[in-house]
């Protein structure tokens, strides 16, 4: 899982479902975080609007918590 900031947008790569771990070779550019302790899944909560996005390890733990708001009145 690695969540990145290009520019003001974000970006999330999520490889945790299920295959093999890795180790992490040096920092990404612009990454904001990065986990690959435990697999786990996206939260995503939506409404016209907000939006939460949380990653949440197989162990329940809530590794990361992103949360957009609409720029439309």
């Amino acid at each position: 899982y690695e969540r990145f900031n290009i520019n003001g947008t974000p970006y999330i790569t999520n490889g945790l479902g299920g295959a093999e771990t890795y180790e992490k070779h040096g920092q990404a550019k612009n990454s904001e975080i990065f986990y690959n302790d435990h697999h786990g899944a996206m939260r995503v909560n939506a409404t016209h609007k907000k939006m939460t996005l949380q990653f949440i390890s197989y162990k329940n733990e809530v590794i990361d918590h992103l949360e957009l708001t609409s720029r439309r009145a």
